[in-house]
């Protein structure tokens, strides 16, 4: 007899398609939060065709297997190395672009230790990506002076120097300590919010907006509420942003809530932060794993391993009144059972679960929060890799796999208020969303603060829509299918982006 909640689903990436890695040192197996899956391996037999004068079947042959089937999930934030921040890579086929991260997999493997120097960060190589006027967070110190929010005023190779003037002595933190770039800190002043040519611009003197890792397409968070200082005196300039263009000198924004009005603001006495989040977008690296599901209620556990996995859907279902959840879908090779687990997973993020209603911030379609009459009662998105499994003579389970078109689509139900969401459908205007999401920090991490994810969809049509009233006491509805298309600036169909912190 086998229990649902004595189960276990870990998984390792693989180097290789198909071939599951040696679990040892910096490779090791780490945990999913999962509410169900449907995973199977199909093997296809046929029967002989060989004629008998008794009638019956002489034989059946296995001739192919391959994996597939679905993992269910309630969407938390993607924190570097848990479950999601490794499956929406695979389903989008990129990796997640940075600024600067160092991060303990094993103890000190990235040396991120505290010299005894005050403020000062030691790590094993890449030092030289931490600059001056970079915001850092340092997380998963056993001393807690070691962990918080702190600013960059020099690096070499293999130091990092802080503003943190508390920090203790840490020779050997423990595995999961962190040292990674937020943002930006201007000096005073040197950061402005103006209209010049009509747009919305961040301008500085002093910094440089290119060489400290903006790009067109990242979506920014302006101004941190943990200090009046580090945001605008104007608090509606203090807000999320899509940076459009940008130069060495000038940033120019859209996509900001409906809430705001952007007005020019030198920043006087000011020393603005501005954080930049991860960016991910569609690409074409392939990224593969092998799943292990185990029954540890058995006698003698049982393991199910599958390998050469890789993420051929992905769905994510924002409902009104509702936890928001979504699915992995799965494509793959071979297959094999087990009495012993491949190795120890890590154990899972503890980042909060988040509902539609409690942890989304805003929800923008065209640039404009979607607001009454038109209020937003569901929103679909789904991404579509179409791979397929190829087979070779010699060979039962399949030997690579196949990329098809990535494909992004979904649905929007908006309350039917008025015709501005309908008659785009009536007139194919090209037009976007954008969709927040938020939850705290766990305090495992950092005293305070928050982690944000946010979904964009930059360039996209809708391809079907209705209106229908449906039966009696009941509301109705504008049900629009949308189809992204490549953004011609930012080169994606998809955006995502997560900040460890915003505040």
């Amino acid at each position: 007899m086998s229990d649902s909640n004595l189960y276990r689903l870990s998984y390792v990436p693989e180097t290789t398609l198909g071939t599951t890695p040696a679990i040892a040192g910096l490779v090791a197996m780490r945990s999913t939060r999962i509410t169900g899956e449907s995973l199977v391996h199909t093997i296809q037999n046929v029967v002989s065709d060989e004629l008998r004068s008794d009638r019956q079947i002489p034989d059946m042959i296995q001739i192919s297997g391959q994996g597939g089937g679905g993992i269910n999930f309630e969407l938390h934030h993607p924190a570097y190395r848990a479950f999601h921040d490794d499956m929406l890579q695979a389903a989008l086929f990129n990796n997640w672009d940075i600024i600067a991260r160092k991060h303990n997999i094993t103890a000190a493997n990235e040396n991120v230790s505290v010299a005894v120097t005050t403020g000062i960060y030691t790590i094993n190589s890449g030092g030289a990506a931490f600059l001056s006027g970079h915001v850092v967070m340092a997380s998963g110190f056993t001393n807690a002076a070691n962990n918080g929010i702190f600013t960059v005023s020099a690096s070499t190779g293999t130091t990092v120097t802080t503003s943190n003037t508390s920090s203790v002595s840490e020779a050997s933190p423990p595995v999961g300590a962190t040292l990674e770039v937020l943002g930006i800190q201007g000096a005073s002043a040197d950061i402005a919010a103006t209209t010049a040519g009509g747009t919305n611009n961040l301008t500085c003197t002093a910094a440089d907006f290119v060489a400290l890792g903006f790009k067109a397409g990242d979506y920014i968070k302006i101004g941190d509420a943990s200090n009046a200082i580090f945001g605008f005196s104007n608090a509606l300039l203090n807000v999320f942003a899509r940076v459009v263009t940008v130069a060495a000198k000038i940033m120019t924004l859209d996509t900001l809530p409906s809430t705001t009005t952007w007005a020019a603001d030198a920043g006087t006495g000011k020393t603005i932060r501005i954080f930049r989040s991860d960016r991910l977008i569609n690409g074409i690296v392939r990224k593969s794993f092998t799943l292990e599901r185990g029954y540890l209620d058995h006698t003698v556990p049982s393991y199910l391993v599958h390998t050469g996995m890789m993420v051929n859907e992905l769905g994510l279902q924002l409902q009104a009144g509702a936890i928001i959840k979504g699915n992995y879908n799965f494509m793959g090779m071979g297959h094999s059972t087990s009495t012993t687990s491949l190795g120890t997973p890590e154990n899972p993020s503890t980042e909060q679960v988040m509902s539609s209603g409690a942890n989304v911030a805003d929800l923008l379609e065209a640039g404009a929060s979607q607001a009454s009459p038109n209020l937003v009662n569901s929103l679909q998105v789904k991404v579509s890799n179409n791979l397929r499994i190829l087979q070779a003579v010699g060979a039962v389970a399949g030997v690579g796999m196949g990329l098809g078109r990535c494909e992004v689509s979904g649905s929007l139900n908006a309350y039917f208020g008025n015709l501005n969401l309908y008659n785009k459908y009536v007139s194919g205007a090209e037009t976007s969303l954008y969709t927040r999401t938020y939850a705290p920090i766990p305090s495992s991490v950092i005293a305070s603060g928050q982690r944000v994810f946010a979904i964009g969809i930059p360039l996209m049509e809708y391809e079907s829509g209705q209106a229908s009233a449906g039966q009696s006491n009941s509301d109705i509805f504008a049900q629009l299918g949308f189809k992204a298309k490549r953004h011609p600036t930012f080169n994606a169909s998809i955006i995502l982006h997560r900040f460890s912190y915003a505040n």
